[in-house]
């Protein structure tokens, strides 16, 4: 039904156990549907063998740009497979890996795909067990990319010689815009290491070491970095880090975003809203700050529209969105949260000491 299908743009199949043969049926659909545009398979426990499938659908299917492969099985031979289909796909523009297994040779063939790709600017690799292997091969990648905007390694256990690696790819690189490396063993001076290099990145604008403790030396950098290129650099150790202070680094991007793209993301917005109410789903919204350029992982993407949603209906009112400070409001909206909350527990308690004297009064009697 789906290679015949002219009007889906976006499937979602996530935590549907698809199996071997949903897998095989997917993959010969996507040789010949040229309409859909994203498509989730998250959580699928999908395998290495699983992966096979999509080598043929990679190669002949140029429209698809959107394909996440999170929360699955994937392992080293997966990590292969998938690398040899990147390194020839000509369509997709966002991937997400994180969540598997691709380990230090799988994680290799990813980011050796990234030479070769054209295409891709959005990868998230989070939680894949990189280490050196993979930012030995990404540093090689990072070197010569020059489509790839942004790119997520949180928890990959990079050590201070991957991060010098890494730093290495990103001395030549020219076309990163957000680099998250939170919760990874960087050490002091692996985090110096990717500070130092880059002072004069020309596009880098959000660096995510969030789970780490600085030095103070290295502190002394951030503030610096920040300073003379206005990058926004999210830091912090487990015991300080919550999710306040990571969406005061968001709305700080953001604001910065809209004064460069506030019409770009009204025009998306305006797409999307075909009547006119003012409001849009939350899933749209994400959709029209990816399309506006508002580089950042899908994670900080998810926070951020979830802020926005200040009378938690799963709409976005992107009029307000666009013409107020957000963080200023989400602030208000949040006193407000812990003000009725406060008057509740107040109330709960009045109603409980009413009881206890009834009670007490009761038993007198």
């Amino acid at each position: 039904m789906l290679q015949e299908n002219q009007s889906l743009t976006l499937l979602n199949l996530s935590h549907n156990s698809i199996g071997s043969s949903g897998m095989k049926a997917i993959s010969d659909m996507l040789e010949s549907n040229t309409t859909l545009k994203g498509l989730s398979l998250s959580g699928n426990r999908l395998s290495d063998k699983d992966a096979q499938h999509l080598i043929n659908a990679l190669k002949n299917n140029n429209s698809l740009t959107s394909l996440d492969l999170s929360h699955n099985e994937l392992a080293i031979l997966g990590g292969r497979v998938i690398g040899r289909a990147l390194s020839i796909n000509e369509g997709l523009v966002d991937v997400n890996l994180s969540w598997n297994t691709l380990r230090k040779q799988g994680a290799a063939a990813i980011a050796n795909a990234l030479k070769m790709n054209l295409t891709l600017e959005f990868l998230d690799l989070s939680w894949n067990g990189f280490g050196l292997d993979g930012a030995a091969a990404l540093q090689r990648s990072l070197s010569v990319n020059r489509s790839l905007k942004v790119l997520d390694l949180s928890n990959n256990r990079l050590g201070a010689e991957a991060a010098r690696k890494l730093a290495l790819g990103l001395k030549r690189n020219c076309s990163l815009e957000s680099l998250m490396l939170s919760t990874n063993p960087l050490g002091d001076e692996g985090m110096e290491s990717i500070l130092n290099s880059l002072d004069l990145h020309p596009t880098m604008s959000f660096l995510a070491f969030e789970g780490l403790d600085v030095s103070q030396a290295n502190e002394t950098l951030i503030e610096g970095l920040e300073l003379k290129t206005g990058m926004i650099v999210l830091r912090g150790g487990l015991s300080c880090i919550n999710r306040n202070t990571i969406l005061g680094s968001l709305h700080r991007l953001f604001t910065k975003f809209k004064t460069y793209k506030s019409c770009i993301l009204e025009t998306f917005c305006l797409q999307h809203d075909t009547t006119r109410t003012g409001r849009l789903p939350t899933e749209d919204m994400k959709s029209c700050l990816r399309s506006a350029g508002l580089c950042l992982s899908t994670r900080y993407i998810d926070l951020l529209v979830e802020d926005m949603d200040f009378d938690h209906t799963k709409y976005i009112d992107y009029r307000t969105v666009l013409s107020q400070d957000i963080s200023e409001k989400s602030k208000r909206h949040r006193l407000l949260q812990k003000m009725a909350a406060a008057k509740a527990e107040e109330s709960n308690e009045d109603c409980d000491s009413e009881s206890n004297s009834e009670s007490e009064f009761e038993f007198s009697h």
